[in-house]
């Protein structure tokens, strides 16, 4: 804290978006997202965001976050080359997701849907589905396009999205083990609560075509009161 309060008014002071947030010295609603950077500011949070923990935390500058992602990051190849990407560089590309994803909701939120779409369609550019496989978590990414309806964007990756939960799906219920189908429990859910959100999305595109294109594709695993998961799995 010291560090802070000798500094403050002579240079900006910094923490890692990758830090744990107990680090933060309790100025958790003093901080402004710049990239991958927390910056200590003078000023209480002004809008809270509806991101989880220390990627939530503050405020963000959205010019400087545009970019930096867009003209300063670099993506190591994984953005055009098939390749194999180790677990060990997980939290930093989460980090860089969730700030992208971030930028993008409250670009939406201020009306620059431009922007909104900019920054989505350059999670999806570097995130390829190649190296990066479709589930839940891209689903407000998705929405941002929604919002800003780009729907020829939305059909896109909602259709990428629906084949990958598909194919897992199918997975999950062509097992008989039933310890393999405990072990993968929370993925089976949260990939059936996936067909949801297709679907929902499919609807707001008007396009009734592409509607029950999803419909046929997923009808297997819609949702109904009387649903119940394979055997096995409890």
């Amino acid at each position: 804290m010291d560090v802070v309060v000798s500094n403050f008014y002579d240079r900006p002071i910094y923490f890692s978006i990758t830090c744990q947030s107990d680090k933060l010295l309790g100025l958790n609603n003093n901080m402004e997202l710049e990239g991958l950077a927390l910056r200590v500011s003078p000023t209480n949070t002004r809008v809270k965001s509806q991101l989880p923990s220390i990627y939530g935390f503050g405020d963000i500058d959205l010019d400087k976050t545009y970019n930096v992602v867009m003209n300063k990051w670099k993506w190591g190849n994984f953005d055009k080359q098939h390749l194999f990407v180790d677990r060990s560089y997980m939290a930093e590309l989460q980090a860089m997701k969730l700030v992208m994803l971030r930028a993008a909701i409250e670009f939406d939120r201020s009306g620059d849907k431009k922007r909104a779409v900019e920054m989505v369609d350059k999670y999806f550019e570097a995130f390829p589905h190649m190296n990066f496989p479709y589930d839940y978590g891209i689903v407000p990414f998705i929405n941002v396009l929604v919002q800003a309806e780009a729907w020829e964007d939305v059909k896109k990756h909602v259709g990428i999205l629906a084949k990958e939960t598909k194919q897992y799906l199918d997975f999950y219920e062509s097992q008989t083990d039933d310890d393999v189908l405990n072990n993968f429990k929370q993925d089976y859910q949260a990939r059936l609560s996936t067909v949801q959100d297709v679907l929902e999305i499919a609807q707001k595109t008007g396009d009734p075509t592409f509607k029950k294109e999803m419909e046929d594709l997923l009808s297997a695993y819609v949702q109904k009161p009387e649903t119940k998961m394979p055997d096995g799995v409890q």
